[in-house]
């Protein structure tokens, strides 16, 4: 299956919608690795349907630390980070929907 930016645009600005109800303070704490690895893939995903957008245009994938544990670790990102994130793939998905 093939993944446009029809598909994705309105994901993003769901997943931007959830960050108006955070508090300032929620907003720097760090996020989880499952969040983290979300975000990432979305990132990915936004690649695929945009091909022709210049590497340098795109976020970088968040960094995941993993904890000694099997479910632990975090993102080395705030949820602001992710925000601003969610915000540019949002801008470059943009240009390419076509409904």
């Amino acid at each position: 299956m093939t993944i446009s930016a029809d598909d994705l645009h309105p994901q993003i600005v769901a997943a931007l919608e959830t960050f108006e109800k955070m508090s300032a303070k929620e907003r720097e704490t760090q996020v989880s690795k499952y969040y983290a690895e979300r975000v990432n893939e979305l990132i990915n995903l936004s690649k695929q349907a945009m091909p022709d957008v210049a590497e340098s245009r795109w976020p970088k994938a968040i960094p995941i630390r993993t904890a000694m544990t099997n479910m632990g670790g975090n993102g080395e990102a705030t949820y602001a980070d992710i925000r601003a994130i969610l915000g540019e793939l949002g801008a470059i998905l943009a240009a390419g929907i076509t409904y």
